[in-house]
């Protein structure tokens, strides 16, 4: 197995082992026992399923749907993986796998980032609303206006 091969497996062992339950176990099995396409076949039902049993919510399903279909079209299609490495000027092709799995990372970490900030922010307004109605229960009915 080509060194460029083995660690592309690598990568996406490593990116399903941190999806949750036996789906992942399963899907990375098939790709050891059964190559790369049979692997990528069940990392969509696996991301399918996650989704039926309301564990991954529909919005960020599909970021994970077309991380697997770049990643089979990558795979399937080495000219291509090839291509894009001349294109962006990597020296190997594994590199340019790196690179957008170092991308896709930090435009998770962002997008998360986002999320956060954004929650933390209704949190702080919910707290104050909150202090603001408890407060007004609990004053006197004489200083209530």
């Amino acid at each position: 197995m080509e060194l460029s091969t083995w660690l592309t497996f690598f990568i996406a062992a490593w990116l399903i082992s941190l999806s949750p339950g036996a789906g992942a176990v399963a899907a990375m099995s098939a790709g050891l026992n059964h190559g790369f396409a049979r692997g990528y076949v069940m990392s969509f039902g696996l991301i399918l399923e996650l989704v039926r049993r309301r564990r991954l919510r529909e919005e960020y399903s599909w970021l994970w749907l077309l991380t697997a279909a770049i990643m089979v079209l990558l795979v399937v299609w080495f000219p291509l993986l090839r291509f894009v490495t001349v294109l962006i000027g990597a020296v190997t092709p594994i590199n340019t796998l790196l690179l957008f799995a170092v991308l896709f990372l930090f435009a998770i970490a962002v997008h998360y980032s986002v999320i956060i900030s954004r929650l933390t922010t209704q949190v702080k307004n919910l707290a104050q609303e909150l202090a603001l109605v408890s407060a007004r229960a609990e004053a006197p009915p004489a200083d209530r206006r």
